[in-house]
């Protein structure tokens, strides 16, 4: 019986729903409101501060509405600087959580390994004798029952305690991928809060620059709002005559019509993410900050100043803009099925014209800092700008990114 009462205990121990007392996890738990309520709270002024925003856009283009435009996206990047602190701190609360699950999970396996080897022992040792040596060594035939039934009973446990264990360690792999995962999570916060922290910075720059430019004077701003009209469909068209050439070099690399036996080009068009970093500017988005001028024809995607760019799929490079200078620049890729990818406000630039690229290949480094390389005069912080253009118009990237 003193073996029936121990084989419970082993059991009890290798239950994976048994929650032990910790202390940590209760305190840890108590942090992790703390901040899901100071998360919620700083969401609830990033909303204010949206609406706002989107309100200024439906305004007039005028000195005025654009400062306080600036002005509000000035606050609305402090607070998700502030918001993006809390998950930092949110994720690594949860990362400790996940440690201290861990170890007692692995504290669990180690201390019950030897209550397995017993048990793997006895049942041998009953499994090398037959039932007639079992019956001659008791004395009645009520004995002999007993022990067989408890032989029965100990094989069947045994299966029961195996496939616990089992549960146990594919907790102990789930719990160890839900850390990785959380790791990861953590990482890329840090990198747009990075992002973030760079933005504030360059929204203060633009101001400046802005107020620099036109000397608080409206004919000034409206002839700045002509201008970038004007350089932008200056852009358009280059993009536009341009890409024919390419498009041309793109048919000779893919497809029935290769013509080359190196180099050899999908003949679909499948994108990746070029960066990993948060959309700060979607499609057409309704508080893009020079809506004013222009539609935002791309995605924005904040990362570091000098990120590495990846070619969102392979293809032929079209168009390379980059002196040097703080004039704008990007590069454009053609792509199959008529499609081509602009990367804008490039802080470095890798390839050439009529140069093939291989998806993933790094072909830039983002920028868009106010007054370094690439960044063009009308950005307020590092980020990638990030278009698709479908048979020479852009088209929302978010359509086709997985």
């Amino acid at each position: 019986m003193k073996k029936i009462i121990l084989l419970a205990s082993i059991l009890l121990c290798f239950s994976p729903f048994v929650v032990l007392a910790n202390g940590n996890l209760v305190e840890i738990q108590a942090k992790l409101k703390e901040k899901q309520q100071a998360y919620d709270d700083l969401q609830s002024k990033i909303d204010i501060y949206e609406e706002n925003i989107k309100s200024k856009q439906n305004e007039a283009a005028t000195l005025n509405s654009q400062l306080e435009v600036i002005d509000q996206n000035t606050e609305l990047t402090k607070s998700e600087i502030e918001q993006t602190t809390v998950e930092i701190d949110s994720l690594g609360l949860e990362i400790d959580s996940l440690q201290i699950n861990i170890n007692d999970t692995e504290d669990k396996l180690v201390s019950n390994k030897e209550y397995m080897n017993k048990m793997i022992r006895d049942l041998y040792d009953y499994d090398q004798q037959t039932y007639l040596e079992i019956s001659l060594s008791h004395a009645t035939l009520s004995d002999f029952s007993t022990q067989v039934e408890y032989t029965e009973t100990i094989n069947t446990q045994f299966k029961d305690a195996t496939e616990q264990l089992r549960q146990l360690k594919d907790q102990l792999k789930q719990t160890k991928q839900d850390k990785s995962e959380k790791q990861a999570a953590e990482q890329q916060k840090k990198q747009d809060l990075v992002a973030q922290q760079e933005t504030l910075v360059g929204e203060a720059m633009y101001k400046e620059g802005l107020l620099s430019t036109v000397q608080n004077d409206e004919s000034k701003f409206q002839q700045l709002i002509k201008d970038v009209r004007a350089e932008q469909d200056g852009y358009n068209a280059e993009i536009s005559r341009l890409e024919k050439s390419a498009r041309e070099t793109y048919s000779q690399h893919s497809g029935p019509n290769n013509t080359s036996t190196t180099d050899t080009l999908p003949s679909e068009f499948d994108p990746m993410w070029p960066v990993s970093g948060t959309i700060t500017a979607t499609f057409h988005d309704p508080s893009y900050p020079f809506r004013a001028y222009f539609q935002h024809d791309a995605v924005d995607i904040g990362v570091p100043q000098g990120t590495p760019i990846k070619a969102a799929d392979s293809g032929v490079v079209s168009v390379v803009r980059f002196d040097g200078s703080t004039n704008f620049a990007y590069v454009l890729i053609v792509h199959a099925d008529n499609f081509a990818t602009l990367y804008g406000h490039v802080s470095a630039v890798y390839v050439q014209p009529e140069e093939i690229v291989q998806k993933g290949q790094t072909i830039a480094l983002s920028g868009a800092m106010p007054g370094t390389p690439g960044a063009g005069p009308y950005t307020t912080g590092p980020h990638l700008h990030f278009s698709v253009r479908l048979n020479g118009i852009p088209v929302d990237p978010l359509l086709y990114l997985p």
